[in-house]
């Protein structure tokens, strides 16, 4: 068994030249057969027996937990949508409701029950509208950051039609209102869902090369102008592939990598979006396991940003963010989950994770 441990919350990486190494390792985002989830369909899948199997759980005394929780985190996304489908035409009750009622349960476990329970468009929507708030004291950044920056044109046009139908407003209107400046900027254009996608784009090197000196361009003649805006188009339309060839280039012409020029020309929210924007496009798995180590270290866990990303993750590539994780930061992101968990709410966490359906 591995140790149970706490990240500190000046916890560094394993090795610092080794973190810089992955962290900057090239993911090409075209390639799904990179892509490990730790959570794939089920075969055989009958939607109706899985209903059955709920309702006759959800009635009993014991082992309620159990069967929910095993049949959650067995099946993916869909065929959760089909189990709750057949449960409502059957028993002509809400599945959601039922698993809150029956189980009696509040928290951290409720919230990953409730997540697996909705659509990933549904959720993503639910998790930004809980970020812009305005019954909040402040603007949750990390969230917006987190989901604008990792979702691709398809998931955010169902994520703005989610909004819409959840919550009866336009997602790009909130944003508008309650965020300012170039921060404003960058989260509308990511939302306006303009990115050049598909197996038919391809990398440039010419537009790549020209794309490069813009950026430079607009780094060296900060004073005369707003080099936000450049950066700003660039990083919100290329594709990623396009994007990691661009920031290869503009390292060859000014010496540096672009993440020097963001931390010196930007300020404020849009620099810690644009730095996340480019960690994200030169290793995507190293930017997940980087917000679940932040999630996880110091002495109060983000249980919001750990959920999100495991059962965000799960039906993806979170096999690989795993890796990252270990490599990057000396341990397993299952030890780090146990040392912040506890209950059925590690069970699930871990479960999902690929590491143990044994509750």
């Amino acid at each position: 068994m591995e140790p149970i441990l706490k990240v500190p919350a000046n916890g560094m990486p394993k090795s610092q030249s080794s973190s810089s190494e992955l962290l900057h390792a090239h993911v090409h985002f075209e390639d799904v057969d990179m892509s490990t989830p730790t959570l794939i369909e089920m075969h055989p899948f009958d939607p109706v027996k899985q209903a059955e199997l709920l309702h006759e759980a959800l009635k009993g005394i014991v082992a309620k937990n159990k069967v929910v929780m095993t049949i959650l985190t067995t099946h993916n996304n869909f065929q959760r949508q089909r189990i709750a489908a057949a449960y409502s035409s059957q028993y002509h009750k809400n599945l959601t409701t039922v698993i809150k009622h029956e189980l009696n349960i509040v928290g951290h476990y409720e919230q990953t029950l409730l997540a697996l329970l909705q659509p990933p468009a549904d959720y993503d929507a639910h998790e930004l509208h809980h970020a812009l708030s305005a019954s909040k004291l402040l603007l949750d950044e990390e969230t917006l950051i987190e989901i604008l920056c990792s979702r691709n044109n398809h998931d955010l046009h169902h994520i703005r039609t989610a909004y819409m139908a959840l919550y009866n407003k336009d997602l790009m209107a909130v944003i508008k209102h309650d965020t300012k400046g170039e921060f404003e900027h960058l989260l509308v254009a990511l939302l306006s869902a303009r990115r050049e996608e598909g197996p038919s784009v391809k990398v440039d090197m010419d537009r790549a090369i020209a794309d490069a000196k813009q950026m430079h361009g607009a780094e060296v003649q900060h004073w005369a102008g707003h080099p936000e805006s450049v950066f700003i188009d660039i990083l919100a339309t290329r594709s990623y592939n396009q994007l990691s060839a661009t920031f290869h280039q503009f390292e060859k012409i000014t010496g540096h990598d672009i993440e020097k020029s963001i931390q010196e020309q930007m300020h404020g929210d849009v620099r810690t979006l644009m730095l996340a924007l480019v960690k994200y496009v030169k290793n995507k798995h190293a930017f997940f396991a980087e917000c679940l180590y932040n999630a996880v270290k110091g002495l109060r866990t983000n249980d919001a940003r750990l959920i999100r990303i495991i059962v965000g993750r799960c039906e993806k590539d979170l096999g690989n963010i795993k890796m990252e994780f270990a490599q990057i930061y000396g341990h397993s992101l299952q030890a780090a989950v146990k040392s912040d968990t506890h209950g059925n709410y590690r069970h699930i966490l871990l479960a999902l994770a690929g590491y143990e359906h044994n509750y």
